[in-house]
C-alpha cells in the first residue's frame, strides 16, 4: 500500500508541469473575456480549423511533453516494477496524460454558454458538430493505431512502421476531407494551403508506438533507451516536438502582430501553451535526471528570482514619449483658464448649455461603447457633438475617445482634400463611426499574447531591450487597426479608406492639440485623458488644451510640460496601462527629464468624474451662464447601483481574499461618491446628468478585456440605439439640433430629482 501511494505521488509530481500549464487556458476561458475569445476565434479561422488541427496539436504537444518527462522515471522514487511499467508503456501513459491535460485545458469549450450547457454541449457548443469528428480522431489515431503497433512490434517484419506511416497519411486525408467538405464554396487556395501545411506538421508529431523488435522490459537507467537499444535523453521523435516548440516561440517573438492577426488570440494561446509545455518538460526532465537535481533546482529558482528582482528595480520601462521633438508645440500656446477657453469655444447666441462626456474605463468594451456614443452624438439628426465642450477619457474610454475623434477629424480632412472621391459618403460621422467600431472589434489579445509568450519573459529577466514589450505591441496593434493596417493595405482597397486612414494615422501620431482642431468653423470638444502617477498617486492629465495650473488640483498637467513628444495614441495608452497587461510608461518632458511613470487612470479617477468636477467648478467660477449636462458612458452591464457588496451574512471569507475584495469594493464606493458629488454640482448649476449604459438582462454579459466578439459588438450597438432614443430627435432637419438638445435637457434634468442616482 505504501509503495502504491509513493508511486502515485511521484507520478503527480512528475507530470505536474503538463497539468499546471493545461490549467492556464482553462481559467482564462472560464472568464467573461474567455467567452469573447471563444466567440471571436471564428472571425480569424473557421471552427473546423480549431477542431481538426488546434486541438490535436495541443494533445500531441502535451503527449510529447509527457514522453520527455518519462525520461526522469529512473531518477524518481518509483518502485522497480512501477518504473519498468512506465518506461515500457510510455506511449499509453503519455496518451493518458496528454488527453487528460487537453480535457482540462479545453473543458470550457462546451460550457461557456452558461444559460444552456446541455444544449450547447450537444448542438451549440463551440466546436458544435465537430465533436463527433474529434472523438473519432482520438479513438482512431490516438488509441487504435498505437495499440496495433504495440501488439505487432515484436512480430517479424515491419508492420509497426507501416501502421505508423499509414496513420499519419490517414490523418491528413481525413482532416483535409472534412475541412474541404465543411468549407465548400467559401475556401480560397490560401486557406487550403495553410490547412494542409498545418495538417502535415501535426501528423509528424502524432503519438505512435516505437521500438520495433525491442524487448518487453526496458532497463531502468538514468536515460531513455532509444529505438536502436542505445541511450538518449530525447528520442528522435521527441526532437520533432522540441524543434516545433522552438520554432513556434521564435515566430511569436519575431512576428507577434502577424501571428496574432492570422491565428487569433485563442489559437495563439493554444499553440503557445503547447510549445511551452514541451520546452518546460524538457528542462524539467533534464534537471530531474541530473545527479544533484535539488541543488540545481534551488540554484535555478534563486537565480531567476534575483534576475527578476534586479530587473524590476531599475529595468527599462516603456516610453510614453513616442514622437520626435518638434520646434514648436504645434499650437498648444500659452496656458489658458477653463472659463476663458469655454468662452472661446462657445458658439455665440447659445444659452450656455454644454455637454461634458465621461468616457469611463472598461477595456475594449469601454472603447467601443465610447466610440458608439460619440458617433451617436455626432449624427446629423442628433447634432449634439457641437454642443459638447469636453470628453474626459479613462483607460478604455480614452482609447475610444481618441479613436473616434481622430477618425472623425480625419474623415472631414480627407473629404475636404478630395471631395469627388468621397461623393458616395453622405453621412460623415456615420462613416467615421463605422470605421472606428470595426477597428475596435478586432482581436488585440492575439498580438499581445504572442509577445507575452515569447520575448517578454526573457526581457523581465534582463535589462537588455531587444524587442518591443507586450504593452508596446498592444499599442501597435491598436494603431494598425485604427489606421486600416496601412503598412499592409492592399492596392485594391477603396480610395476612401486609404485616404481617410492616412489622415487618421497623422492625427494619432500627432500631438494632443490636434484633437481640438476647428472643423467647419466649429471648435471640437476638448479631450482629456486621465492616467495615474506611480510615484505620487496623483492624476496625470493628457489634454488637448493647456489649462492653467490651478484648474486641476494635485495633478500633473502633461500638456504644460511635454506637449512636443507625446502622441495621441501614446497618451491614450498611458491612460490604459493596466499592470500585467502593459508596463508602467515613463513620461519625460521636452528636455528629456523624467516626470514620472504612468499607469491606468482607473486607480485615481475611474469614471473621470473627479476631473469633471474641477472642470465644472473652474468654468462656473467665472461664467454666469453655464449649465453643464453630464453624459456618463457607463459601459458595465452589471453596474446598477452603489451596492455591489457580497452577502453581509457570508462569513466564510478568507483573510487573504479580503485584501482584494476590500480594495475593489472601496474603489467602487469612492467612484460612486465622486459621481454623486458631480451630480449635485451640475444640478446646482441648472444642468443635468444622464447615464448611457448597457443592460445585462437585455444585452447579456460582455467580457472585460481587449477582445470584443462580433456578437458583443452587435449587442452594444443595439444598446446604444436604445439608450439614445430619449434624446434622438425625429423632427425636420432645420430644427434637429435644438430639438435634440431640448430632449436631452429634459431627460438629463430628471437626474436631478429627489433620490436620483448617478447610474
Amino acid at each position: 500500500m505504501f509503495k502504491q501511494v509513493k508511486n502515485c505521488v511521484s507520478a503527480l509530481l512528475l507530470f505536474a508541469p503538463v497539468w499546471v500549464l493545461a490549467y492556464i487556458p482553462n481559467k482564462l476561458l472560464e472568464t467573461g473575456q474567455g467567452g469573447e475569445l471563444l466567440t471571436n476565434v471564428s472571425i480569424v479561422r473557421a471552427p473546423e480549423f480549431l477542431a481538426l488541427l488546434a486541438i490535436p496539436y495541443l494533445f500531441c504537444m502535451f503527449y510529447g511533453a509527457s514522453r520527455l518527462l518519462l525520461n526522469a522515471v529512473p531518477r524518481l522514487d518509483f518502485s522497480r516494477k512501477a518504473g519498468g511499467w512506465l518506461l515500457r508503456e510510455r506511449v499509453l501513459v503519455s496518451c493518458v496524460v496528454g488527453l487528460s491535460a487537453t480535457l482540462v485545458a479545453l473543458s470550457p469549450f462546451y460550457t461557456y454558454h452558461r444559460n444552456e450547457p446541455l444544449g450547447n454541449l450537444l448542438n451549440g457548443g463551440y466546436v458544435g458538430r465537430w465533436l463527433g469528428e474529434i472523438g473519432i480522431f482520438i479513438v482512431i489515431f490516438v488509441c487504435i493505431a498505437p495499440i496495433i503497433q504495440r501488439m505487432t512490434r515484436n512480430r517479424p517484419g515491419n508492420d509497426s512502421a507501416i501502421i505508423y506511416y499509414a496513420s499519419k497519411v490517414a490523418y491528413v486525408l481525413y482532416t483535409m476531407g472534412l475541412y474541404l467538405w465543411a468549407e465548400r464554396g467559401t475556401l480560397q487556395w490560401q486557406d487550403v494551403l495553410a490547412f494542409f501545411g498545418c495538417a502535415v506538421v501535426v501528423c509528424l508529431i502524432l503519438p505512435s508506438e516505437s521500438g520495433v523488435g525491442r524487448a518487453e522490459t526496458a532497463p531502468i537507467s538514468g536515460q531513455e533507451v532509444n529505438e536502436d537499444g542505445g541511450a538518449a535523453l530525447v528520442s528522435s521523435r521527441q526532437w520533432l516536438h522540441v524543434a516545433l516548440a522552438v520554432v513556434t516561440i521564435f515566430l511569436f517573438g519575431l512576428f507577434p502582430k502577424a501571428v496574432g492577426a492570422s491565428l487569433g488570440s485563442l489559437l495563439v494561446c493554444i499553440v503557445g501553451i503547447g510549445a511551452w509545455a514541451v520546452l518546460l518538460a524538457l528542462v524539467f526532465s533534464v534537471v530531474l535526471v541530473a545527479k544533484h537535481r535539488l541543488t540545481i533546482s534551488a540554484a535555478l529558482v534563486a537565480g531567476l528570482g534575483l534576475l527578476a528582482y534586479y530587473t524590476a528595480l531599475d529595468g527599462a520601462a516603456d516610453p510614453v514619449n513616442t514622437r520626435k521633438s518638434v520646434a514648436a508645440s504645434n499650437g498648444s500656446g500659452r496656458p489658458i483658464g477653463a472659463a476663458e477657453d469655454f468662452a472661446a469655444w462657445q458658439t455665440p447666441g447659445k444659452d450656455g448649455t454644454a455637454i461634458i462626456v465621461l468616457a469611463e474605463g472598461g477595456g475594449i468594451r469601454a472603447a467601443y461603447w465610447t466610440a458608439a456614443a460619440l458617433e451617436t452624438l455626432s449624427l446629423p439628426q442628433i447634432g449634439l457633438i457641437d454642443r459638447t465642450y469636453a470628453i474626459i477619457g479613462v483607460s478604455g474610454g480614452a482609447l475610444g475617445a481618441a479613436a473616434f475623434t481622430a477618425t472623425n477629424i480625419g474623415s472631414h480632412a480627407a473629404i475636404k482634400k478630395d471631395p469627388k472621391t468621397f461623393e458616395p459618403v453622405i453621412n460623415t460621422p456615420a462613416f467615421a463611426g463605422n470605421l472606428t467600431t470595426m477597428a475596435l472589434s478586432s482581436d488585440f489579445i492575439g498580438p499581445w499574447l504572442a509577445r507575452a509568450m515569447s520575448t517578454e519573459g526573457i526581457q523581465k529577466l534582463s535589462r537588455w531591450r531587444f524587442a518591443s514589450s507586450k504593452g508596446e505591441t498592444l499599442q501597435d496593434a491598436w494603431f494598425d487597426s485604427l489606421t486600416c493596417g496601412l503598412n499592409r493595405i492592399r492596392a485594391f482597397a477603396p480610395a476612401t479608406l486609404k485616404k481617410t486612414c492616412t489622415e487618421v494615422a497623422t492625427i494619432l501620431n500627432g500631438p494632443m492639440t490636434g484633437l481640438s482642431a476647428i472643423q467647419d468653423g466649429i471648435p471640437q470638444p476638448r479631450v482629456i485623458f486621465v492616467a495615474t502617477n506611480v510615484e505620487s498617486g496623483r492624476r496625470m492629465l493628457f489634454s488637448s488644451i493647456n489649462y492653467v495650473a490651478p484648474t486641476f488640483a494635485n495633478s500633473i498637467d502633461v500638456e504644460s510640460t511635454a506637449p512636443k513628444t507625446i502622441s495621441v495614441m501614446s497618451a491614450a495608452h498611458a491612460s490604459a496601462r493596466f499592470p500585467l497587461i502593459s508596463a508602467p510608461g515613463v513620461v519625460q518632458d521636452d528636455k528629456g527629464d523624467v516626470i514620472g511613470r504612468a499607469v491606468d487612470g482607473g486607480y485615481v479617477d475611474a469614471s473621470g468624474a473627479l476631473t469633471a468636477i474641477e472642470l465644472v467648478r473652474a468654468i462656473s467660477a467665472h461664467t454666469k451662464d453655464f449649465h453643464p449636462i453630464i453624459v456618463d458612458l457607463n459601459n458595465n452591464p452589471d453596474d446598477t447601483s452603489s451596492d455591489n457588496s457580497s452577502d453581509p451574512k457570508e462569513d466564510r471569507v478568507g483573510e487573504f481574499a479580503t485584501i482584494f475584495s476590500a480594495v475593489q469594493n472601496s474603489n467602487q464606493s469612492r467612484r460612486f461618491f465622486v459621481k454623486k458629488q458631480l451630480l449635485d454640482e451640475v444640478c446646482q448649476l441648472n444642468g443635468g446628468y444622464i447615464s448611457l449604459k448597457p443592460d445585462k438582462n437585455k444585452d447579456g454579459p460582455i467580457g472585460l478585456g481587449w477582445t470584443l466578439s462580433s456578437h458583443a459588438a452587435k449587442n452594444l450597438d443595439e444598446a446604444m440605439k436604445r439608450e439614445a432614443k430619449s434624446f434622438a430627435s425625429q423632427s425636420s432637419p432645420d430644427s434637429v439640433k435644438e430639438d435634440s438638445m431640448t430632449l436631452l435637457k429634459k431627460v438629463s434634468s430628471a437626474g436631478c430629482g429627489a433620490g436620483a442616482r448617478p447610474f
